[in-house]
């Protein structure tokens, strides 16, 4: 968490230049979906169970952070590609919301 956290005020930083006021919601949601991740993985953690969450929060730090993102499940090319589906379908209705 300490390297993303760094990453997000490099980020941050950056994109304080932009005079976009889309900017300031991406760093609104990233502070929020931050915190989420870091509940996420100490649940996770502790409790030693895997959640969907987790994977879905991830991708969409990934994707304000304008960063890429891979994913593959071992052995297992339906999940991944059931995954990938899902995440496309929370990311559009993420994107329906927000232009509410």
């Amino acid at each position: 968490m300490i390297e993303i956290r760094a990453y997000h005020r490099e980020f941050t930083k950056a994109s304080t230049n932009e005079t976009n006021s889309h900017a300031g919601e991406v760093q609104r949601e990233l502070y929020v979906l931050l915190d989420r991740l870091e509940e996420l993985i100490e649940a996770e953690a502790k409790e030693r169970t895997k959640t969907v969450d987790l994977l879905l929060v991830s991708c969409f730090i990934a994707r304000l952070l304008n960063g890429a993102l891979t994913i593959s499940c071992e052995s297992a090319k339906d999940t991944t590609a059931m995954f990938q589906t899902l995440e496309v379908a929370r990311f559009a209705e993420r994107n329906q919301m927000v232009e509410r």
